[in-house]
């Protein structure tokens, strides 16, 4: 269903994002896990990667703009192209 597409997951760390993310994995989507904790963010994209997913962990503040420019780099070198 959503097949090479990107999702870019805010708060990716916490019990609802963090089911999203595993969700949009499991139809085939990559998902960058955005969360404030690199740690938290790294275990989400690490219970994906053992389901056969394409995950990233990140550590941002989406309330600074210029972490979303850096972050919007990243996200496009890790997982590729995306529609925005």
């Amino acid at each position: 269903m959503f097949t090479n597409k990107v999702f870019v997951v805010t708060g990716g760390g916490g019990i609802l994002c963090s089911t999203l993310c595993s969700s949009f994995s499991e139809t085939g989507a990559r998902v960058a896990v955005l969360d404030l904790n690199k740690e938290t963010a790294d275990n989400v994209a690490k219970r994906i990667i053992e389901k056969g997913g394409v995950p990233k962990g990140y550590q941002t503040n989406v309330l600074k703009k210029e972490n979303i420019e850096t972050l919007q780099k990243q996200v496009y070198n890790d997982l590729g192209p995306y529609e925005t």
